[in-house]
């Protein structure tokens, strides 16, 4: 997704998907730096549950874990994304947005 003005319902539509998505063009609204060391920093010791994009598999880890290796190559050559439970992310976007 970019826009010059955000789309909160579609954003929602492919979130309630879980289709993978990027955002990128709204710096201009974020205050702070939504980078992996943000979110290492701000949430490391969360724990969250990992999957296997090819195999399904779910893994638990923490996010500090998930973002040590975000943007490298894994030994293992797996896939991972990052599973967030909805209540953290309805909590996140009401609350602590911007932060």
């Amino acid at each position: 997704m970019h826009s010059t003005r955000p789309n909160l319902a579609k954003f929602q539509q492919i979130w309630a998907r879980s289709e993978p998505l990027v955002v990128n063009g709204v710096q201009h609204i974020m205050r702070g730096k939504w980078t992996p060391a943000y979110f290492v920093q701000r949430y490391g010791k969360e724990v969250v549950t990992l999957i296997d994009c090819e195999s399904d598999d779910e893994y638990p880890s923490t996010v500090a874990e998930f973002f040590s290796s975000f943007g490298t190559d894994r030994s293992d050559h797996r896939v991972l994304k990052l599973k967030v439970p909805l209540f953290a992310y309805h909590y996140s976007m009401l609350t602590q947005l911007g932060r």
